[in-house]
């Protein structure tokens, strides 16, 4: 039986046998390295044929090895899996308009790829969610990325020069937003250190 008792099934039917939601990073990076256009897709052909050049003969085998396979993606294939995600998340869009993610949209696959591998991944989510125009267009959601990728946390970020910054105003504002943030953070730990510890009083 294997694999063939679901093929024509909806790709979830498989997310479910092997644990995983459908929209996961192990979801995403299986549905595209199958070559899939999304993950709304039914268990074809192609798919049965990916899954036996694996060595996966059913979901038991494919549970052993799809951090393998996720992995494999992320580290060799990254820059186009980034746009096949966006691509298969993109919200429909009205005439005469280029297709775009609205921003509650990208920050939830911000989190879904990059929270993973990124540490910075998390804040920039919620700055987008917060701050972003309605629409991300794909060439800032491919910049995102990228931003990422080059400083993938928060100490990363002193290097930047703000006022010859390459990238794009709201990957400055969540720049300056972050030093903002450490800065206070700063402050407020140099302040309580130097405050007497409740309870103690100096003795003579």
């Amino acid at each position: 039986a294997g694999f063939k008792v679901l093929r024509g099934q909806p790709f979830c039917s498989l997310c479910d046998v092997l644990g995983t939601a459908p929209e996961s990073l192990d979801a995403l990076a299986l549905v595209f390295h199958c070559g899939s256009v999304g993950t709304r897709a039914v268990i074809w052909d192609g798919f049965l044929e990916r899954m036996g050049q694996l060595g996966c003969s059913g979901p038991t085998q494919l549970r052993q090895c799809l951090t393998a396979v996720t992995n494999a993606v992320c580290d060799h294939s990254w820059a186009e899996f980034l746009s096949w995600a966006f691509d298969t998340f993109i919200t429909s869009p009205a005439a005469g308009r280029r297709a775009a993610l609205d921003r509650s949209a990208t920050a939830q696959l911000l989190r879904t790829l990059c929270c993973p591998r990124y540490h910075l991944a998390t804040e920039l989510a919620s700055f987008i969610e917060e701050h972003a125009d309605d629409l991300i267009r794909k060439d800032l959601w491919l910049m995102l990325m990228h931003f990422l990728r080059e400083f993938p946390d928060v100490a990363a970020l002193k290097i930047i020069n703000l006022e010859a910054s390459p990238w794009p105003s709201i990957i400055d504002e969540f720049v300056e937003h972050q030093r903002f943030c450490q800065s206070a953070e700063a402050s407020w730990i140099a302040d309580a250190a130097t405050q007497p510890l409740s309870g103690m009083s100096s003795s003579e």
